[in-house]
């Protein structure tokens, strides 16, 4: 509950329309992991409407800002079609050890990027706005394996886990939820390479895994 009020409190700072999509799965996800019964789902459902449409209504800019998440006339959704498009481009030149680590920026803006892109972002691009996307143009179909098995083999590990002792396990739970976080909001945003990001989600990964590791000994005994 404190890392939900946690979200919801970075939401309202960063109006994050990714962000705010992602938190919606994931308390579809929770749900279903948890096995929530009616009553709860319905509290929770209606909880969420009016706090939903509280802050929306109490604040103005946040409803302009989330009602524009399918509008393609906004400037920023078709700079990343066309972001993505010029990609797809970059990574078929590059397909097998892609572009280099940290040379997206340079050889995007100087090489790819359409003339129509560059009218929208006159700054220049710095990443693709996608994870799967980002880590294949800079690592090529090499990288795109390692990340992808990463993912699936630990995602795996955590539903494996999910039921210790014959209950649910609330480490396993959380790391099929921070899993999910991240690839959630990298669909139309890059998160695997922001230091930042990366930092707290392996310390929290390494939290739920050892919470696992607690259990089964505890089971053990």
């Amino acid at each position: 509950m404190l890392g939900l009020v946690g979200c919801i409190v970075s939401l309202l700072f960063t109006m994050s329309r990714a962000g705010c999509l992602g938190l919606i799965f994931l308390l579809l996800i929770s749900g279903f992991l948890y096995k929530f019964n009616r009553k709860t789902i319905l509290i929770l459902a209606i909880s969420s409407i009016i706090g939903v449409g509280g802050i929306l209504t109490l604040f103005p800019a946040y409803y302009q800002r989330m009602s524009t998440v399918s509008d393609m006339n906004m400037s920023s959704n078709i700079a990343r079609v066309y972001i993505w498009h010029d990609t797809v481009e970059m990574i078929m030149d590059h397909p097998v050890v892609g572009i280099g680590r940290g040379n997206y920026s340079d050889v995007f803006n100087n090489s790819y990027a359409s003339d129509e892109l560059l009218k929208l972002e006159k700054n220049g691009v710095l990443h693709a706005h996608n994870n799967l996307l980002m880590v294949t143009a800079e690592g090529g179909l090499i990288s795109l394996m390692g990340y992808v098995v990463f993912y699936l083999y630990t995602f795996s590990f955590f539903v494996r886990n999910v039921y210790l002792n014959k209950k649910r396990n609330s480490s396993a739970i959380m790391g099929i939820l921070l899993l999910s976080s991240i690839q959630l909001t990298g669909v139309v945003d890059m998160n695997v390479y922001n230091n930042h990001i990366m930092r707290i989600f392996f310390f929290l990964l390494a939290i739920a895994v050892t919470g696992i590791d607690i259990e089964k000994y505890e089971r053990k005994k």
